[in-house]
């Protein structure tokens, strides 16, 4: 799977410092515990993610408080992300990893909405997904179109859940014919019904797949029907996007709007209301501590680099003789004449780091 990376766990600590400005935050977090709020049944996508930040995110936060994944299912993340817009604290113990389908959702007018997805705090992203429709082995639905000739049987979460949602889309915008069952708590649940033969087949991330169902991929006890992004996985040559399979234009415009959501993925969200000044301040802040204990500095207000890989800004002299030069060689003409060397002309712009031609002026 796509593993986060080092931001957003330095952003989601920089944001947990922000509502308690007040006092020193180790003294605040310190022996507190910041619950992590995921809007699904344990065992899917959103779970997998929120565990594998939750592990990690308290060793960055000031204090290093207790991090507690606290599973809140109901109405495919829906009913967590309305909690906590309207009663969540804002004193930095909630955080959530967020339903992909939120501004989706609101935007659409849905009923259950009880957010408004532009006043929470999106702290950062994990990963982008892939999400993919699947049947069990024994059903005859192999392709996708073999779905589109005879009925399938397939499980969802309910009627907000992308487990349910992409299917419709395709039965009316694509010609497919699957049967929902929908009502199943999670994947796992969905699953042991495809095991049991309840139902043909089911809807999960792609890297979530890989991680858990890695054994049905090597022993090929899955048919991959279709993938759900704006961008094909190469991970899965043959199995096509939903938004290519639209009968018309107008068809595969809607399509693509509901798997805009993927580009969203995993993001971490926490309440509202955090001060956006202080938030840019102290991120920049900790961004800075944390990439130069891993031996990045900061030079200028805004560049970071290794040592000896920094951008010189020369005298106007020899500003464009050594423009292009993103290290100090002695192959390089500006740096020789800045130590003694003879002098340099100007050379012309490159991308590449390159050493400059020398000439001797009259």
């Amino acid at each position: 799977m796509r593993y986060c990376s080092l931001p957003i766990v330095v952003a989601a600590a920089t944001v947990l410092a922000q509502p308690v400005a007040a006092q020193p935050v180790d003294d605040f977090y310190r022996g507190k515990t910041i619950n992590f709020y995921i809007g699904n049944t344990v065992g899917g996508g959103y779970d997998l993610y929120g565990r594998f930040i939750a592990m990690h995110l308290g060793r960055y936060v000031p204090g290093k408080p207790n991090i507690v994944p606290v599973n809140m299912p109901g109405a495919g993340g829906l009913t967590m992300a309305g909690w906590l817009y309207r009663n969540a604290p804002r004193d930095g113990t909630a955080i959530a990893v967020a339903s992909q389908v939120l501004p989706i959702e609101q935007a659409l007018g849905t009923a259950g909405v009880q957010y408004d997805a532009r006043r929470l705090l999106w702290i950062g992203r994990a990963a982008p997904v892939v999400e993919v429709s699947y049947t069990w082995h024994t059903s005859q639905t192999r392709t996708l179109a073999d779905a589109r000739k005879h009925d399938t049987v397939m499980g969802g979460i309910n009627p907000t859940s992308n487990t349910v949602t992409y299917l419709r889309l395709l039965n009316s915008l694509a010609g497919t014919r699957f049967r929902i069952i929908s009502g199943y708590p999670g994947t796992t649940e969905m699953h042991i019904a495809m095991e049991r033969g309840e139902t043909e087949g089911a809807t999960k991330t792609w890297e979530a797949f890989k991680a858990d169902n890695g054994d049905w991929l090597r022993d090929k006890k899955v048919n991959m029907l279709v993938q759900y992004a704006l961008t094909a996985s190469l991970e899965l040559p043959g199995v096509p996007l939903m938004s290519d399979l639209g009968r018309s234009e107008d068809d595969r415009q809607v399509l693509r709007f509901y798997t805009a959501g993927n580009e969203l993925g995993r993001a971490i969200v926490t309440a509202p209301d955090v001060p956006p000044d202080e938030l840019t301040a102290e991120l920049y802040e900790m961004a800075v501590a944390r990439l130069a204990g891993l031996g990045i500095s900061r030079y200028e207000i805004s560049n970071f680099a290794r040592p000896g890989w920094e951008s010189r800004h020369p005298s106007r002299t020899r500003a464009r003789a050594h423009s292009t030069c993103r290290r100090r060689r002695p192959s390089c003409a500006s740096h020789r004449s800045s130590s003694g060397g003879a002098s340099s002309a100007p050379t012309t712009r490159s991308r590449r780091a390159r050493p400059a031609p020398t000439r001797t002026r009259g």
